[in-house]
């Protein structure tokens, strides 16, 4: 009696396992459908809002920068998401005219996305990082509650 009970003790434990190891697998995998992520940095007046809908590899969402004293920047991003890294293209309004296309970094975290800053070159029209590989990761916008 008591080997048998042994043996199902260890079946039980093996299947828990296997659905554990499972489970964590699907949550991280955004493919299984989509996830929207909401962030925020407030740095005494001034303010960025980043929303993201990442389905598979695919982001797209809103940036808007509210600088105090500069020129505000609103628009959307697309792009794609390796190793938990966006890179997308910025497509935003600024001074009033359209069409300004920069590209933007963000390496997320759990609980922030921190913003990736480098050197920027025009090339066809859009600003584009100079050396993806010298990107720094400096400014950590906060992951935040979405409205809807």
């Amino acid at each position: 009696m008591k080997g048998i009970f042994q043996s199902a003790m260890i079946v039980l434990v093996m299947v828990l396992a296997v659905s554990c190891k499972s489970k964590k697998g699907m949550e991280g995998n955004h493919a299984q459908g989509s996830t929207k992520s909401c962030y925020r940095l407030v740095l005494e007046r001034d303010t960025v809002d980043l929303s993201v809908n990442i389905v598979g590899d695919s982001v797209t969402g809103m940036l808007r920068y509210n600088m105090f004293e500069k020129d505000d920047s609103e628009g959307f991003i697309k792009g794609k998401m390796t190793d938990s890294v966006i890179v997308a293209e910025y497509t935003f309004v600024a001074e009033g005219q359209e069409s300004n296309i920069n590209e933007v970094m963000f390496m997320l975290k759990p609980d922030a996305a921190i913003q990736g800053f480098g050197e920027l070159v025009e090339k066809d029209g859009k600003y584009l990082f100079s050396d993806s590989a010298e990107i720094q990761f400096v400014s950590v916008l906060v992951k935040i509650p979405c409205a809807d």
